[in-house]
């Protein structure tokens, strides 16, 4: 929703006359953003989901797309995107002072009374996409631009795999986010023969092996 939507003429020429100096200086530094992307901000996997949003915009024809994101890391050589910005409301306001666009990413909401997400009936990347009023054939994954460096870092083996639950101590917690350990155990033992799996503790800062009976 704009941050502007539903303001009387008084109260936009105040946030003019307040941010004006700032947004003739980003004009002047990157010029106009056509599409401005964000999603609420607070999630390291949310943003990474975005840049399947991204893909999908550029492979469209958009141009001069930001992209709003406490984790600029995440879209480092990136090409779908054209610059990064922080989080901050005031990108909102500019992509419309300049005629584009402001584009809240969203795949649901959440059931506070049964603490849960509601069940999607399609992909959640597919619904990231249509609240963007994306048609059409979608491409289902993300993408993450390693440098070489950082994949011989995190290299464990020829294949593998990464898995985390961020339960409830993810920062949008709630009950259907938790995966128990029997569960994690299941699926590693599953894929064991094929790759080699890594557990990132949610109170850990880095991953490690996982063993048969982590």
């Amino acid at each position: 929703m704009s941050v502007i939507e539903s303001k009387s003429p008084a109260d936009v020429a105040r946030a003019v006359l307040k941010h004006g100096a700032w947004a003739t200086a980003e004009l002047v530094r990157a010029g106009r953003p056509r599409h401005v992307v964000h999603f609420y901000g607070r999630s390291l996997g949310d943003d990474l989901m975005c840049t399947a949003v991204l893909r999908e915009m550029r492979r469209r024809g958009y141009r001069s797309v930001w992209m709003m994101s406490r984790f600029p890391e995440l879209f480092e050589r990136n090409t779908d995107v054209d610059r990064v910005v922080p989080h901050d409301q005031r990108y909102e306001r500019y992509v419309q002072w300049m005629g584009g666009h402001s584009w809240y990413i969203h795949y649901g909401g959440h059931d506070h009374e049964r603490d849960r997400s509601p069940i999607p009936q399609e992909h959640i990347i597919a619904r990231m996409c249509a609240s963007c009023e994306l048609t059409g054939e979608i491409t289902l994954r993300p993408y993450l631009h390693l440098s070489d460096e950082e994949r011989a870092d995190g290299r464990l083996g020829p294949r593998q795999i990464a898995l985390h639950s961020s339960g409830l101590s993810a920062h949008s917690a709630m009950q259907n986010k938790e995966w128990v350990r029997g569960r994690m155990q299941q699926v590693v033992h599953a894929l064991r023969g094929e790759f080699t799996s890594a557990r990132r503790s949610s109170r850990a800062r880095c991953c490690r092996s996982c063993r048969p009976d982590f």
